[in-house]
């Protein structure tokens, strides 16, 4: 499956927010997360730099997680808050793969 990722920039304006757009597949959602990349601009509004996350998880992992959950939650999955993020990750790559 392919997904949109979005950082600070001025090639598109989403919901009021400048930044730029990359389509990726969902396997590597997770390095160009680290890269500095985010699953919506909200998470950059305002001066660039991702809101600190309310919860008690940390670290690149936790992030790329959240990420997977709310990909699966667009695409529609069921079970998208309770399945592992290993289940989810194989059944969105099915629905890109038309399995």
């Amino acid at each position: 499956m392919a997904v949109q990722l979005y950082k600070p920039g001025n090639s598109h304006n989403i919901a009021g927010i400048d930044c730029d757009i990359i389509n990726c597949k969902v396997t590597s959602m997770g390095a160009l997360l680290k890269d500095g990349w985010y699953a919506h601009p909200s998470e950059f509004e305002g001066d660039g730099v991702a809101p600190e996350s309310d919860d008690d998880s940390s670290g690149d992992e936790a992030a790329s997680a959240k990420e997977i959950r709310a990909l699966a939650k667009e695409a529609g999955l069921e079970g998208h808050e309770t399945k592992r993020v290993k289940t989810l990750i194989k059944e969105l790559e099915d629905l890109t793969n038309g399995d």
